[in-house]
């Protein structure tokens, strides 16, 4: 009896042409198993000033604007103060709040490292820096008491608005060291005219 299949098997198909693709960019080479280390060294917080946010004017403004404002919506709404500056007003209790409840839950403001000068910053302070451009100056001004983005044209740009909103010690500090380093750049710069004998 033949048990051998009616019909052969169908002959194999050739594989397809192979497309060569051109103009691609050419292969990244492999990735080093030893890299070299990052030539900007990480800052040294020995060296670091941080100044932080207001946490007690931050308390303050939470724990009085919080209940106020729970107080003035029951008030216009269960009493149907139909009065628009009443009604205004209950938006005041809302925005200390706010403020109040940013300043406990944000980090620090800003960051200076003494040694080599970086500045940097987080939440507004990190906005105010974002406003930086090639050829300008990051200067303390004495006269407002605020720090400022000097563009080459004269014109200035705040990046801290309002120091009652940060830390009064680290403030402080921060201003001292910083002042100190403006004046010395700026006599470096300028230095004064060698007086004859």
């Amino acid at each position: 009896m033949n048990t051998a299949p009616d019909s052969a098997p169908p002959p194999a198909e050739d594989p397809p042409p192979r497309t060569l693709l051109y103009g691609l960019p050419p292969m990244p080479p492999p990735p080093d198993e030893n890299p070299a280390p990052d030539p900007t060294p990480p800052p040294d917080p020995r060296t670091v000033i941080t100044v932080r946010h207001n946490r007690r004017l931050g308390w303050w403004l939470a724990s009085i604007g919080w209940p106020l404002w729970v107080l003035s919506s029951w008030g216009v709404f269960a009493l149907d103060v139909e009065d628009s500056l009443l009604q205004f007003e209950m938006f005041l209790p809302i925005y200390a709040a706010i403020l109040g409840t940013q300043l406990l839950f944000m980090g620090p403001a800003l960051h200076y490292d003494t040694r080599t000068g970086h500045l940097w910053g987080s939440g507004w302070t990190r906005s105010g820096l974002g406003k930086w451009r090639a050829g300008d100056r990051i200067e303390y001004s004495v006269h407002f008491g605020a720090l400022e983005i000097l563009r080459p044209d004269g014109r200035r740009r705040r990046i801290v608005r309002g120091s009652a909103l940060l830390n009064r010690q680290d403030w402080t500090a921060f201003v001292d060291v910083f002042l100190a380093h403006q004046n010395a750049r700026a006599a470096a710069e300028h230095p004064a005219p060698k007086q004859s004998a």
